[in-house]
């Protein structure tokens, strides 16, 4: 069973979030995505799809550090994929990122499959 190319980077994404938030410690990662679903009710599974209420999310509960962790994701979501990243700090937008990121992998993969 292959898994497609969209799925697949969904499920990438959740795993740098979760090494991102992980790297606050494990117990504060679960408080945060408890937070999240109950406060928010977007529960892990969903970010992928509603990335604006993620932002938000962070950035209600940790105001401008939300920033830090978000540079965080954008880096190791960016590793992951083996794309270069030029992050300028004064253009800094999560969700673009993520997005350039997301094209760049289903391009990558849409090109591995020819």
């Amino acid at each position: 069973m292959t898994t497609e190319p969209a799925t697949a980077f969904d499920e990438l994404l959740l795993r740098t979030i979760d090494e991102a938030l992980n790297s606050l410690g494990e117990s504060v990662k679960q408080a945060i995505y408890f937070h999240i679903e109950n406060t928010f009710g977007l529960n892990r599974m969903q970010i992928p799809e509603n990335l604006q209420l993620f932002q938000e999310a962070l950035e209600k509960i940790f105001g401008a550090g939300a920033r830090l962790i978000e540079v965080q994701i954008i880096k190791k979501l960016h590793d992951a994929t083996g794309n270069s990243l030029a992050m300028k700090k004064s253009e800094f937008e999560f969700i673009k990122y993520i997005d350039v990121a997301k094209q760049s992998y289903l391009a990558n993969a849409s090109a591995a499959d020819c």
